[in-house]
C-alpha cells in the first residue's frame, strides 16, 4: 500500500540513487591510490592511452607557452633597438643637414685656401667639329 500512496502522489519517479562521492567510497579511493592498487585495475589500464594523450598534450602546451614567451622578449628587444636606430638616424641626418649648408662647408674649406668663388659661373659653348677637320 505505500508503494501505491507514494505513487499516485508523484507520477514523475526518479530512482534513488546512492552519493558517489560517500565518504566511503572517497575513503577507498583515496587509500587505492596511495597504495598504488588503482595501477593494476582493468578500469586504469583501458584509461592509459588517454591519460597519456593529455600528458602529451600538456607537455606540447607547455613548451608552446616557452616558445611564445621566447618570441615575445625577442620582439620586445628588437623593437627596443629599432627605436635606437631610429633616433640615431634623425640624430645624424639633421647632423649632415647641418654640416653641408652653404656656409658651414665654406668655414671647413677656409683652412684648406679653398674659399667660394665670387663669379658666376658660366656657359661654355663647343663649336660642332665636321668630319673633315680630322686627322
Amino acid at each position: 500500500m505505500k508503494e501505491e500512496k507514494h505513487m499516485s502522489g508523484n507520477t514523475f519517479l526518479k530512482p534513488e540513487r546512492k552519493n558517489p562521492l560517500s565518504k566511503d567510497k572517497v575513503g577507498r579511493s583515496m587509500h587505492s591510490m596511495l597504495d598504488g592498487t588503482f595501477l593494476t585495475r582493468e578500469r586504469f589500464m583501458r584509461a592509459l592511452p588517454f591519460i597519456l594523450m593529455l600528458m602529451l598534450l600538456g607537455i606540447v602546451y607547455i613548451t608552446n607557452i616557452f616558445q611564445v614567451e621566447r618570441k615575445k622578449r625577442q620582439i620586445d628587444k628588437l623593437e627596443e633597438e629599432l627605436r635606437e636606430l631610429r633616433y640615431e638616424y634623425i640624430s645624424t641626418r639633421s647632423k649632415l643637414m647641418y654640416e653641408s649648408k652653404p656656409s658651414e662647408v665654406a668655414l671647413k674649406l677656409k683652412e684648406t685656401g679653398i674659399s667660394e668663388s665670387l663669379v658666376p659661373p658660366q656657359k661654355i659653348k663647343a663649336e660642332a667639329k665636321s668630319d673633315d677637320d680630322m686627322p
